[in-house]
């Protein structure tokens, strides 16, 4: 450990505990020590530690207003940040506080019209909701949605925001208005990610609870029929006999896409993984459409521990695929190949603790 990355990690930690009031000293006030704190607590996040990652939060949230004001933008999105803390330690009321602040902070100084405004409105309605305050919910959450709809962007977001309005809704005895919602969410999500997706399937049992509450059987009984169909089905989405050809790879570029996004967004461990790891690898190989180039750099990286290292050469090759099928290039520039290496980054920050640490790539952490 050389000094300076000694003295960051004293300082830190040095006052953690301390609950009742942010220590903020002279010598924290720079952007590196900002840098240092948000990577420690994005760990202790992802481990889900979350009375760790507050505090360490709270102090970057408030070394951020010192440096730059209330009227910073990255000052508003990390107070911002701080009510899923507070809301996953069980401070309710403390959530709804400081996401009211980040709503009145960036309605006043940056926009009440754009994305972020909508955000930081929808959010305020979640933790309404699970503070049990549903008529509040439901009111934010509608909010939300007029500012987003003018932006017309059918992506997660709206998706997002449509399913909190037909939860909403629900909770306040609006039964037509959530399946409403509902449905212009689902179609998005089926958009997005395809009807074989976890996205799409996972959120099907609501708009079910959704009909049998409005006494709709006809429809419930439908959609049921339709859920246990698409679960046969999607046992079968990895099979590689249909990508065996590039004109085969190119009619399943969607699910492709899907099985990276699901590889890099879980854990190593999880059980559906080595079939999408097949998939991905057999996609890659055969298709026309991308040319999946693993950066030199990476390989010398791996090599080094190999036993450590499969699962993440696999996920290299599954960011490349990510982001060329977003992105839809064939070949990927100079930030694309940065994108992808800081998405290989964050898959290793996910899974080190399961696989072991490759003493590597431990130095990139502090790069983020």
């Amino acid at each position: 450990m050389n000094h300076i990355t000694a003295v960051f990690f004293l300082m830190l930690f040095a006052i953690l505990p301390a609950k009742a009031q942010v220590n903020v000293t002279s010598d924290m006030l720079n952007d590196a020590y900002c840098h240092q704190l948000d990577s420690t607590a994005r760990d202790y996040f992802i481990n889900k530690d979350y009375e760790n990652a507050l505090q360490l939060k709270l102090r970057e949230t408030e070394i951020l207003k010192r440096m730059y004001g209330e009227t910073d933008s990255t000052y508003l999105k990390c107070l911002g940040f701080l009510p899923s803390l507070y809301n996953r330690t069980g401070q309710k009321d403390k959530a709804i506080e400081v996401s009211k602040q980040a709503v009145t902070l960036w309605g006043k100084n940056f926009s009440t019209t754009d994305a972020n405004y909508a955000i930081f409105l929808d959010n305020l309605a979640y933790y309404y909701g699970a503070a049990d305050q549903y008529k509040e919910a439901l009111d934010y959450s509608q909010m939300a949605l007029s500012v987003y709809e003018q932006l017309l962007c059918n992506d997660q977001d709206m998706a997002t925001i449509l399913m909190h309005c037909a939860e909403h809704s629900w909770a306040n005895g609006k039964i037509a208005d959530a399946i409403k919602y509902e449905l212009r969410s689902l179609a998005i999500l089926q958009d997005l990610y395809g009807e074989l997706s976890d996205e799409y399937q996972d959120e099907l049992p609501y708009l079910l609870r959704f009909y049998e509450d409005a006494g709709d059987t006809e429809n419930a009984k439908k959609l049921e029929e339709r859920i246990n169909e698409l679960k046969e089905k999607k046992k079968n989405r990895f099979d590689i006999e249909g990508i065996a050809t590039p004109e085969g790879c190119r009619q399943h570029n969607r699910e492709a896409l899907m099985c990276a996004m699901y590889y890099l967004d879980h854990p190593v461990n999880d059980p559906q993984i080595p079939a999408i790891e097949r998939y991905i690898s057999k996609w890659a190989i055969t298709s026309a459409d991308i040319n999946v180039e693993v950066d030199e750099s990476v390989t010398i990286l791996l090599m080094a521990e190999q036993e450590k290292a499969a699962s993440y050469i696999s996920a290299y090759v599954a960011a490349c695929v990510e982001y060329a099928l977003k992105h839809k290039v064939k070949d990927v520039d100079e930030n694309g190949k940065k994108a992808i290496f800081w998405r290989f980054i964050n898959y290793y920050a996910a899974n080190r603790d399961i696989t072991g640490k490759i003493d590597i790539l431990e130095r990139y952490l502090n790069e983020r």
